[in-house]
């Protein structure tokens, strides 16, 4: 469950995990303890699923290279003479947040 308190950097944007007591179109009812004093529907947006940390396998996890050492900033963008940026294919823009095609702002 989202936190609306207060969001800070430093706070954790989510609480629980809760169990699910009704489902309601996209509204969840949860069990919450009574002295959070909140009411208990919520909308599945504000909900994210709890994964037990003991049962992620290793396969789960990103794959590490042999030789594990740092890319400069360089080898993480594309080349403006780059076949991608030329063709406008589809690429992910660093914090736009969004999908957008390369070569259009």
């Amino acid at each position: 469950m989202q936190s609306a308190v207060f969001k800070t950097k430093l706070r954790p944007r989510f609480i629980g995990p809760f169990k699910v007591v009704a489902k309601k179109g996209l509204a969840y009812t949860l069990n919450l303890p009574k002295k959070m004093r909140t009411h208990p529907v919520f909308y599945v947006g504000l909900l994210k699923p709890y994964r037990d940390p003991s049962l992620v396998s290793a396969e789960a996890l990103a794959p590490m290279r042999a030789n594990a050492a740092p890319m400069a900033a360089e080898e993480l963008r594309p080349a403006a003479s780059s076949p991608t940026a030329q063709a406008g294919q589809e690429e992910l823009r660093p914090g736009s947040g969004a999908l957008s095609r390369s070569g259009q702002d």
